[in-house]
């Protein structure tokens, strides 16, 4: 029902709205408001909170369950003194978007993460070591995912991508997380751009691995593809190393098995145009507000273990 012109409307759940949600134009607690009008801000801004809430709730169980596979992964490196897997290497990439990919025998014994690695060359100009996001993008490409054909990302990545983002990584407009074996090995990392105080997940990749995990009576399982959990791992990483800078938001592109772990949510696009106005209306942070950890080895298995502990 409607009410007197002047009068507002006080009952439970407009006094909810004017105590949870103070931001909103006080015009709509106003009178000759219908009750559709109540609906509406309910439907807006109520239910999709809820639906947040109850999502990273979620992604807090998906997290503690992530901090018991890595310290079992962990004890599994150790007791086995390493896990073996076929490691896919792009050795050639056709201008015709096609690629030469061998499979390496390869045994992981431990993994840590650099960043930002630029291109080293000798006095000659020659390639001695290839840029940190090149390695990446190229496991990206190669990458033996479920539910896509053998790889995939040539279809959507090329050398054109690892030539715009070693540019921009060196203007520092973008950011390459660079997961690498206890050889110093790329097996994965991530990638995206940074600026106006947000920063994208841009894609990652991961080795493949099938391991046997226990079970509640501490016996061997039926085998467990968990390479994801090398990914899940660089991703509470990466949030900590962000968050810590003061970022806000990460645009995660979608919302997956992968991203939901970390909180990764939707949102209505109007929250989401109110969240970019706000971090440009403030202080604007970019790539020399993160604290790059050095590349030292030191962001490792273990640091992650312990962050999941926070």
């Amino acid at each position: 029902k409607e009410v007197g012109e002047k009068e507002r409307l006080e009952n439970p759940l407009m006094s909810y709205l004017r105590n949870k949600l103070g931001h909103i134009d006080s015009d709509a607690l106003t009178a000759n408001q219908s009750f559709l009008r109540v609906l509406d801000m309910v439907r807006e801004k109520i239910l999709p909170a809820l639906e947040v809430n109850t999502k990273i709730a979620s992604a807090k169980k998906r997290q503690k369950d992530l901090r018991k596979n890595l310290v079992e992964l962990k004890e599994l490196i150790r007791e086995q003194g390493g896990l073996s897997y076929n490691r896919r290497v792009l050795k050639k990439l056709n201008a015709d978007g096609t690629a030469v990919v061998v499979e390496e025998p390869a045994i992981l014994k431990d993994f840590y993460f650099t960043f930002n690695t630029p291109k080293r060359v000798d006095q000659d100009n020659n390639v001695v070591e290839e840029s940190g996001v090149s390695g990446v993008i190229k496991a990206s490409m190669v990458q033996s995912r479920v539910g896509q054909q053998e790889n995939a990302g040539l279809a959507r990545l090329s050398q054109g991508d690892i030539d715009l983002y070693e540019k921009l990584i060196a203007e520092k407009k973008a950011f390459s997380i660079e997961m690498r074996d206890q050889d110093g090995k790329i097996i994965g990392g991530g990638w995206g751009p940074i600026g106006e105080s947000q920063y994208e997940g841009e894609s990652v990749a991961y080795p493949v691995l099938f391991v046997n995990f226990r079970n509640g009576e501490g016996n061997k399982a039926t085998q467990e593809r968990v390479g994801i959990l090398f990914a899940q791992a660089m991703k509470i990483m990466s949030i900590d190393l962000f968050d810590r800078a003061g970022f806000k938001m990460q645009d995660s592109v979608m919302v997956s098995n992968y991203t939901a772990t970390v909180g990764g949510v939707y949102i209505p696009m109007s929250s989401f145009l109110r969240m970019l106005v706000q971090m440009r209306s403030g202080q604007q942070l970019g790539y020399d507000d993160v604290q790059w950890p050095a590349n030292n080895g030191s962001i490792n298995l273990d640091y992650i273990i312990e962050l999941l502990e926070k």
